[in-house]
């Protein structure tokens, strides 16, 4: 930095980096303190040039603070003639010095410039987390990354990123449960749990459960292999009434529906198509009516559980 102020004789001042070889001349001094015996020329604002280097260009810029500031470049040590503003292209590897001059005093600073332009080609499933700490979950070609090597080189690199979404959802209706993503080059579905049991010929978006339990299908596409979510089927089997003589009606139906005929003690639930349980009720009697005023329209399974029996009626609500 040059210091703010040359002073007359016999005065006291603060003065910094300076390499012209006719400082005193001009006040211009190394020692952070020192008395000289001068003639006050100027007020002279601080300068500390300092380069950076901005990858869009790229550019390497010296800044100053001071407007009557002048600057030459230098390469390796060798003048570069036409190069006398305060930026400059670089257009090899080396080392880029700018002298910066005001009033006859010099300082400088330098940048080893070695840069390195390249593209990052990704693709991904879903999501990605690249190298500047960021995941991106859709595709992307604009975002840049600049990487200093252990020389001091400089590298930007650009993600040009494309994502190949899968649903990993699935959804359930009644005994079938079904991949959200249409289109796989193929599925396999697992039971869920401590095993995570593969099912045997159950290669297809929609498989069609056995016995209550958590799922999930494996999806493979052109590109990925992802798994997807667990989720759970309650199974509804429809059994013969096995010499139960039992009656639903009507159905379809909108207010209520009648369960007949019902022998001894039963536990009642009403399920939706996914096997979640809307109502619940013990039946002492041999007619059970049922209000279906919160139901919506669509279709339901009622369960009748005698203890040692298990009966499922599908019956049908309608709105109007």
């Amino acid at each position: 930095m040059i210091g703010d102020k040359y002073y007359s004789a016999g005065q006291s001042f603060g003065s910094s980096l300076n390499n012209n070889p006719n400082a005193a001349a001009y006040g211009c001094f190394h020692n952070t303190r020192a008395q000289a015996y001068l003639t006050y020329f100027h007020d002279v604002p601080a300068i500390d040039p300092t380069v950076s280097l901005s990858f869009e260009a790229p550019l390497l810029t010296a800044t100053a603070n001071a407007p009557e500031a002048t600057f030459q470049w230098y390469l390796d040590g060798v003048l570069l003639e036409d190069e006398t503003e305060s930026s400059i292209n670089p257009d090899a590897d080396g080392v880029y010095e700018v002298e910066v001059t005001l009033f006859g005093c010099t300082a400088n600073d330098q940048y080893q410039y070695c840069f390195v332009a390249g593209t990052d080609e990704v693709d991904a499933c879903n999501s990605y987390t690249w190298i500047d700490g960021n995941t991106y979950m859709e595709d992307v070609d604009n975002v840049t990354y600049s990487l200093v090597s252990s020389t001091g080189c400089d590298s930007l690199v650009t993600l040009n990123l494309h994502i190949h979404q899968v649903d990993l959802g699935v959804s359930v209706s009644g005994n079938d449960i079904s991949s959200n993503y249409a289109g796989a080059s193929s599925y396999q579905w697992y039971e869920c749990g401590e095993k995570f049991a593969f099912i045997d010929g159950a290669d297809e978006q929609t498989y069609t459960v056995e016995g209550s339990g958590e799922y999930a299908v494996q999806i493979t596409t052109d590109f990925c292999e992802l798994m997807s979510d667990c989720g759970e089927v309650i199974f509804i089997g429809l059994e013969e009434n096995e010499g139960w003589n039992i009656s639903l009606y009507p159905n379809p139906a909108s207010d209520f529906i009648v369960v007949d005929k019902l022998q001894g003690k039963n536990e009642i639930r009403i399920l939706d198509t996914s096997g979640r349980l809307i109502q619940g009720m013990i039946a002492t009697n041999s007619t059970q009516y049922i209000s279906l005023e919160d139901l919506s329209a669509g279709i339901y399974f009622i369960q009748i559980d005698s203890g040692t029996t298990l009966h499922t009626l599908k019956f049908v609500v309608e709105k109007f």
